[in-house]
């Protein structure tokens, strides 16, 4: 059924041609005829929601058609404020749930290691975590809400983003129905770019007419928030720095590094596997060739078949267990510092050693000579009523 809340009038995009201005190459689908579509069919879709322009647009000229939607977005580091209130928001404007997931790269940055510490690594290792596949994680999502495999996963790509999306959707079409393998599983891939001839101008429309908020990184940005090289950390650390000390708690050389970092091909979710430690050795044996140190953070979370619930606990356990080797690595740091910390003695000198008895005598230490060198100073300090406050004092 149509919605008469949500409003696309006005937003009438030009047809786009299998070959760019060649009429008789034939048109593209058009978005319109595809909401029309998928509402008729009945059934819902998931929206990848995104907090972006796009993605905010896919999803009201969606509802505007009638279609039921079901809104994912997924985050690259945990517990970022300025997304969880962007999302509050959104679920306020919508009127409804909006799922919260990591995103396929925050697996690929703990897996490979990206702005980590060596003995990350090692709790990463611990953990054997894998890549969640872009693929998978639909597909698992898609069986914990009881959806059917085939599925529609909807987003606000558009023809007018980039020449390479143009030109993949004049010879693709803006519908994608196909099958991926990864580990030998297979997933259905079903994808619909709801909004694909859709331009600049029916974008800013659709939002000036709806009424939306844009989210806070557009401010900070210019965009929505997409990774971990200096267009997204600087901000974040110039403007908001705590979100920015949440981001060191899981790549914490980032603080030394405020660089680019493009991606490349990942290993499969649950390969059990890391990008340090996890190759064949010269022997062709795939063993890691020491004992890891660190018990696994991970050992029992994840198993209450909440799937957002399941993956945050995972993300927060990794974050607990980072925070936790910080903490025990400050306290070492201490003990050292108190054990070869040369700055913790004095002397007393007198001309004899009969003259330094005779003063130990007197403020009752005559017996308290160590070694026949040393006084413990806060038994002297105790002595003379002194007070003297060191919480170490008993090591």
């Amino acid at each position: 059924m149509v919605s008469n809340r949500w409003r696309i009038d006005g937003i009438e995009p030009d047809l786009i041609y299998k070959k760019s201005k060649d009429p008789m190459s034939g048109a593209v689908e058009t978005s319109i005829h595809m909401r029309e579509r998928l509402a008729s069919s009945g059934k819902p879709v998931i929206v990848s929601f995104s907090r972006g322009k796009d993605s905010i647009c896919a999803m009201i000229a969606l509802l505007a058609a009638g279609v039921e939607v079901i809104p994912v977005h997924l985050y690259r580091v945990p517990g970022l404020k300025f997304e969880e209130d962007s999302l509050k928001y959104f679920e306020d404007f919508f009127q409804m749930r909006i799922f919260n997931l990591p995103h396929r790269d925050f697996w690929y940055y703990l897996d490979r290691g990206v702005f980590q510490a060596p003995w990350q690594i090692s709790i990463n290792q611990s953990a054997e975590l894998g890549v969640i596949g872009h693929d998978e994680l639909w597909d698992a999502f898609k069986e914990w809400q009881g959806l059917p495999k085939d599925t529609w996963l909807c987003d606000g790509i558009r023809c007018a983003d980039s020449i390479q999306r143009r030109v993949s959707i004049q010879k693709h079409s803006p519908w994608t129905d196909s099958i991926a393998r990864s580990n030998g599983r297979a997933f259905a891939k079903r994808y619909a770019h709801v909004v694909h001839d859709w331009k600049i101008k029916d974008i800013r429309r659709c939002l000036e007419i709806n009424k939306v908020k844009l989210p806070v990184d557009y401010e900070l940005f210019g965009r929505t928030f997409d990774g971990l090289d200096y267009r997204f950390v600087r901000p974040l650390r110039d403007k908001l720095p705590d979100d920015y000390d949440q981001v060191l708690k899981y790549f914490p050389l980032l603080k030394w590094s405020l660089c680019a970092m493009s991606s490349s091909k990942s290993k499969g979710f649950g390969s059990g596997k890391t990008g340090f430690g996890g190759g064949k050795s010269a022997n062709g044996s795939t063993e890691v060739p020491y004992t890891n140190p660190h018990k696994n953070p991970i050992e029992g979370v994840g198993e209450s078949g909440d799937l957002e619930k399941d993956l945050k606990d995972i993300a927060e356990k990794m974050g607990e267990a980072y925070s936790g080797f910080v903490e025990r690595n400050k306290a070492e740091r201490s003990r050292f510092k108190f054990a070869v910390d040369a700055g913790f003695w004095t002397g007393l000198c007198f001309k004899s050693k009969d003259d330094l008895q005779a003063f130990l005598d007197a403020i009752g230490m005559g017996d308290r000579l160590y070694d026949g060198l040393h006084i413990d100073g806060y038994e002297l300090a105790d002595k003379l009523g002194v007070k003297v406050d060191f919480k170490d004092r008993n090591r």
